[in-house]
């Protein structure tokens, strides 16, 4: 089963990827962090989405572990649950259009993920009630 610890281990390991601080991620320090920092890649800079990195994070964290939503928005970097159910919602709809800058975090965070051996059998089903009730035959 995936446990905090192995989200936790994903974070530091999608901030190592991006060459970024964890505390660069967070949305708590006392300045306000920019959502996107450059960073200087041998004779080229790179503008990394720190929003992005959270969303993706978000997304996967909260579709592949049972780890509720109130200890995964401060484990991310988010104030509260709110912001992540916010970011599933953002998150989904970039994968449903293909967007092509969200598609980079996504594809990269995934392939963390999988390094880490997470297990993407575990899948948080949204509409549990819709689900009962058709199998019990309440709905249309």
């Amino acid at each position: 089963m995936n446990t905090i610890n192995l989200a936790d281990q994903l974070v530091d390991k999608t901030c190592e990827y991006y060459g970024i601080k964890r505390i660069q991620l967070s949305r708590r320090h006392k300045e306000k962090p920019n959502k996107t920092i450059i960073i200087q890649t041998n004779d080229r800079s790179k503008h990394i989405s720190t929003a992005s990195i959270r969303m993706a994070l978000s997304y996967y964290l909260s579709k592949y572990t049972p780890i509720p939503v109130s200890i995964l928005g401060p484990l991310i970097g988010y104030t509260d649950h709110s912001t992540v159910t916010h970011s599933k919602k953002k998150a989904q709809e970039y994968i449903d259009t293909d967007d092509c800058v969200f598609m980079e975090y996504w594809l990269a965070v995934n392939n963390l993920g999988k390094e880490l051996g997470i297990s993407t059998e575990y899948v948080r089903v949204n509409k549990t009630r819709e689900i009962i009730m058709e199998k019990i035959n309440l709905v249309n």
